[in-house]
């Protein structure tokens, strides 16, 4: 629904969606890859 989307973004500035293709390790590498890169960048 585009405007649960839309208020989700506006009311906390993030949006969590959730794939069931995707499993927990896949997950947890993707969480990792993305804290590494804040890091760095800090």
């Amino acid at each position: 629904d585009c405007q649960a989307v839309t208020e989700a973004l506006h009311t906390y500035g993030c949006l969590i969606i959730k794939d069931p293709r995707v499993n927990a390790e896949q997950n947890n590498k993707f969480l990792d890859q993305m804290e590494q890169f804040f890091h760095r960048r800090s």
